[in-house]
């Protein structure tokens, strides 16, 4: 690989120390040098008036759903972001069961939360990590990588969908299926416990299995059991969490959804930094939106999903427990803002003409009550309905920012502008980062530049104990970000989301450029890290 030297810029190292003005020397993927006026053979990178930085490491993302489809991760490399974190949410596909059945049931639980198939063939699930690093060494990626391991995946393997607590046999069972694919090199284990099946397990639960993830210092990470009117104990389950099990834990994304609970994200980042200080290893995440995005069937109570999918399908239609379900479906609805705030973003191909519109709006065109076009098209579409809820005060967005706790992460997939521009999606795919550096840092002053670049790198690598990358080092692999700080931009919005952000100048991923002179190389340095 040949020879770099980035010259001229001001250097913000992720440890968030003062920026300095050094140049840095990259060969054979990693960094040789770091220094003032350096000279040498190789590419000279004219970074005058530019910051250098550590390549952003996104720490909550589904990519994994995409990348099959978009591999050059477009939307992630054009906002500096070199590697990803994936499989949040407890939504992975992997490890498969082994009994008649499990792929088959992994596949209708992926497919419920959209997960892509490649151009080439059906949507992709596999048996174990070792198989999913195995399908992806002889593909090409556009950045890097790093695996949790879905609880979802893991629960169904064993349990299944049922409602209920695993029994010691089962949950012995989990813990020894998750221990084989932290062995094998995945990161941790995420869970998100307002999906089935992830919501029918237990703190017990939770417990038994980070004790696992402690034994190899890995990271769990929370999609935790409420964000609305319980999002406190929510909070506070994953807190204690990690007080009884030892490890490392994150709440994922946090915030409090729906105009009631406005202020209560703040109180419960409070409580995060209190059991903080008081040795509870757990941190958080955070996009800077006031829109969140998740599957339309969260709208639907817990019991209605239990079995699975094809369950709960059967009691959309199910007119004996239609009163309840209209109940719980209006009052989750009315918390996330009503249906005016829904907007529809992604589902199959032979509804497009809803993509981009809001649930009242679809209630009108078919002539029905808000409620039960939810439940229609969610039959309709077998489930497999996503959207955005604008549901999130900016107030809670901007105390939550500013902590050293909370790194940034977008909840967002790789996208390509061009390829997926026939779909919406929520904006932080392609502008989470671009965002905080232009809004948040330079037009608003709330956070420093080399705090926010620390939240976006070394922050993340000590999370995951990811020792090679976050830090510019001498080393370090080269995964490094170069960008215009009068210049760096989030242009996607809601309306038209498909927009690579703007300012980004330069990106290395793994030493290779991904990004040079502001546009995409289409060029595949990326690749799947094991711990």
């Amino acid at each position: 690989m040949s020879k770099v030297i980035i010259k001229g810029g001001k250097l913000v190292d992720g440890t968030g120390k003062p920026s300095v003005f050094l140049d840095v020397a990259v060969e054979d993927g990693y960094i040789t040098k770091i220094g003032p006026d350096l000279k040498g053979e190789g590419e000279i990178i004219d970074a005058t008036g530019l910051v250098v930085a550590p390549g952003f490491i996104d720490i909550h993302t589904h990519s994994d759903a995409t990348i099959y489809k978009y591999p050059s991760s477009g939307s992630r490399v054009m906002q500096g972001v070199t590697t990803e974190i994936t499989g949040s949410c407890g939504l992975s596909n992997f490890p498969t069961g082994k009994k008649a059945g499990d792929r088959e049931e992994l596949l209708r639980f992926m497919s419920l939360h959209d997960f892509m198939s490649p151009p080439d063939g059906e949507v992709v699930c596999h048996k174990d990590y070792d198989d999913f690093c195995e399908y992806f060494s002889t593909r090409r990626l556009g950045v890097n990588m790093a695996p949790l391991v879905g609880h979802g995946p893991v629960r169904i393997a064993v349990v299944g969908y049922d409602d209920r607590k695993a029994t010691p046999e089962e949950l012995d069972a989990m813990c020894a299926l998750l221990e084989e694919q932290l062995k094998q090199g995945a990161w941790g284990m995420s869970s998100g416990l307002i999906y089935p099946p992830g919501s029918f397990a237990d703190l017990d639960e939770f417990t038994a299995l980070c004790k696992v993830i402690a034994k190899y210092d890995a990271l769990y990470t929370s999609h935790v059991r409420g964000e609305s009117n319980t999002v406190l104990q929510a909070v506070d389950e994953t807190i204690e969490t990690g007080r009884k099990s030892g490890a490392k834990v994150q709440v994922s994304h946090l915030k409090a959804i729906g105009v009631p609970n406005w202020g209560k994200g703040k109180i419960a980042l409070d409580n995060i930094i209190k059991a903080h200080n008081e040795g509870v290893n757990v941190t958080a995440d955070q996009y800077p939106y006031e829109a969140s995005a998740t599957g339309l069937s969260v709208l639907l109570p817990g019991w209605s999903q239990a079995g699975g999918v094809s369950a709960m399908l059967e009691r959309l239609q199910d007119m004996g427990c239609r009163e309840r379900l209209l109940a719980d479906l209006n009052k989750e609805m009315a918390i996330r803002g009503g249906p005016e705030r829904i907007l529809i973003t992604n589902m199959t191909n032979d509804r497009e003409d809803f993509i981009g519109k809001n649930m009242a709006e679809i209630a009108k065109a078919w002539d029905m009550p808000a409620d039960l076009a939810v439940i229609r098209l969610l039959s309709e579409q077998a489930g497999m309905v996503h959207a955005v809820y604008f549901s999130i005060s900016t107030d809670d967005i901007d105390s939550i920012i500013t902590s050293d706790i909370v790194c940034v992460g977008s909840d967002g997939r790789c996208l390509d502008i061009e390829e997926a521009a026939h779909s919406s999606c929520h904006p932080r795919s392609y502008g989470t980062f671009a965002r905080v550096l232009g809004e948040f840092v330079r037009d608003r002053g709330i956070l420093p530049l080399e705090a926010a670049i620390y939240k976006m790198t070394a922050l993340p690598a000590a999370r995951l104990s990811m020792k090679d990358r976050g830090v510019l080092e001498v080393g370090k692999v080269a995964d490094i970000t170069v960008f215009d700080p009068a210049k760096i931009n989030d242009v996607a919005t809601f309306n038209q989301p498909h927009q690579y952000a703007q300012g980004v100048v330069h990106v290395l991923v793994n030493g290779g450029f991904a990004v040079k002179n502001g546009k995409m190389t289409r060029e595949f340095h990326g690749k799947v890290l094991k711990k």
